[in-house]
């Protein structure tokens, strides 16, 4: 797992060129509609109807300059030609790979394409630079450049399926709007590519966007000292590879498809106690999107899931809250626990007492860390045991 690359790749001079020269995906969205907000050309700006031939031109007209305009902007045919070229001189190196998936995003967004061609380009794309991520190429910039991907690829099914709600009978659109509902709630993570984004930019000037953070790096970044988080490991100080692991295990625990990349970190990190809270909330956040989606779903077993989050919750937390919860780490815990009860009590009108008491103390303990969430949730567990004449205090 992210081994660096076999053999001398590109200098960093050249690997800056050609990623100014590919560009990036921060402006492309998925939605292949007009992005003109139905304004009117100057051609139609009058009260004048316009014959069929003259509809036709004007339309002519408008997909020529969205093309010129997507020419200026793409790199085209000849970055294509030099990215080949650079993989038979450099074959082993991952930023080629990730460039080459770039372009071919990039090349989704053509009109002459149908929604079914974009959805299979960006599905190669996010293939070929997840392979790279998680494999041979965890930095700064891979990362971006994944996550620019996946949202896209989600935008473009999305309005694929918009497209296909216009089609169908109102009787068979069920499984559809279910489908969209769950694209939309996924595509809200968009946030979480911001952060993502703007780690990026921040850390340009460090070796984080050309070189990997392998196994090695991560285990002894967290195995290192208060006294040694000035030392360099890898790509950066321990202060910084500690700070940039946190912030990837959050990133991809919230989003299901990159889950396979919080466990491949996970997995190296050490056992300490530090660590095994970071490595309950990677588990407890993904176990709360795949519950998010059952209940979009409205699976059948939700009501298990939802009791398998608040035991997995509870059992790391245990009864001694003194003990256990010491940073703001195991207090994530604490709200997840919380929402677990508000769950419950949405599917049934009567809780074990106990386990409102356990919420609210939970509660109590995460104002600590979470003042305003956690008075949120105090007074929403107020409600749910005041409705079962249960009193908290």
């Amino acid at each position: 797992m992210f081994d660096s690359a076999k053999g001398k790749g590109l200098s960093k001079e050249a690997i800056v060129k050609l990623r100014n020269s590919v560009g990036d995906l921060k402006n492309i969205s998925g939605d292949s509609g007009d992005k003109d907000g139905g304004k009117a050309s100057p051609e139609q700006s009058n009260n004048t109807p316009q014959t069929k031939k003259e509809l036709l031109e004007a339309k002519r007209k408008a997909l020529g300059d969205k093309d010129k305009t997507k020419k200026k902007s793409n790199p085209g045919v000849g970055m294509r030609i030099e990215i080949e070229k650079q993989k038979k001189a450099h074959p082993n190196d991952p930023n080629l790979t990730i460039l080459s998936a770039i372009l071919t995003s990039k090349d989704s967004t053509s009109t002459h394409r149908s929604t079914s061609e974009r959805i299979d380009s960006l599905y190669s794309a996010l293939e070929l630079t997840g392979t790279v991520v998680m494999h041979e190429y965890l930095t700064t910039y891979s990362v971006d450049v994944l996550c620019d991907i996946y949202f896209l690829y989600l935008e473009t099914i999305r309005t694929k399926l918009q497209d296909n709600l216009k089609i169908i009978k109102a009787a068979e659109s069920h499984s559809i709007r279910r489908d969209i509902r769950v694209l939309n709630m996924l595509l809200e993570q968009k946030r979480l590519k911001k952060t993502i984004s703007n780690i990026a930019k921040k850390l340009d000037g460090f070796g984080y966007p050309y070189e990997t953070m392998s196994p090695f790096h991560i285990a002894k970044s967290f195995q290192a000292s208060e006294e040694e988080s000035d030392n360099r490991i890898g790509p950066g100080t321990v202060k910084l590879n500690k700070f940039l692991i946190r912030i990837y295990l959050n990133v991809f625990s919230q989003i299901p498809a990159l889950m396979p990349m919080a466990k491949k970190i996970c997995d190296v990190l050490p056992r300490n106690k530090h660590c095994r809270a970071l490595i309950a909330n990677v588990s407890i956040e993904n176990a709360f999107m795949k519950m998010q989606v059952a209940k979009l779903n409205k699976s059948a077993d939700l009501p298990k899931m939802i009791t398998n989050v608040y035991n997995y919750g509870k059992k790391f937390i245990g009864l001694n809250f003194s003990e256990t919860v010491t940073s703001s780490l195991e207090a994530k815990i604490l709200i997840k626990i919380i929402q677990m009860v508000e769950e419950m009590a949405m599917l049934s009108s009567k809780l074990n007492p106990d386990v409102i008491i356990y919420a609210y103390n939970c509660a109590t303990i995460a104002l600590h860390f979470y003042q305003e969430e956690a008075k949120v949730l105090i007074r929403r567990l107020s409600d749910i045991a005041a409705r079962q004449q249960l009193k908290l205090n």
